[in-house]
């Protein structure tokens, strides 16, 4: 069970039509392992990543999950799914937040933008 939370969202220029959340996902990436990609949009456009966002119930999510597996969207209307080039999120109260799993101090406002693309040379 996840505990909704409470926050202004801004996805470049446009209010979210949420307020109360239980997820808020951004990524780069479209595949998240065992086959899942939920984050379908994240390659399409250079400069751009995908944000999943809203009040959607975890039932409401696993109920979607073929089309996770899949790379389509959920198709849920409890769910903001697009692309984006920066997200604007305002906390009533200073909250934590994680990135890779890894718990960062407590913020008011958190803007996410695309950083610099990485290239590795495997040999």
């Amino acid at each position: 069970m996840v505990k909704p939370f409470e926050v202004d969202v801004e996805c470049d220029g446009e209010r979210v039509p949420f307020r109360a959340f239980t997820m808020l996902l951004a990524s780069t990436v479209a595949h998240i392992g065992l086959g899942v990609k939920p984050f379908y949009l994240s390659d399409r456009k250079r400069g751009y990543f995908h944000l999943l966002a809203g009040p959607a119930k975890a039932t409401e999510l696993l109920g979607r999950l073929w089309r996770f597996f899949r790379g389509f969207p959920a198709g849920l209307d409890t769910l903001y799914d697009t692309m984006a080039r920066e997200v604007i999120v305002e906390f009533a109260e200073p909250t934590a937040y994680t990135i890779n799993g890894e718990l960062l101090d407590p913020v008011r406002e958190l803007r996410l933008r695309q950083g610099p693309r990485v290239s590795f040379i495997l040999g």
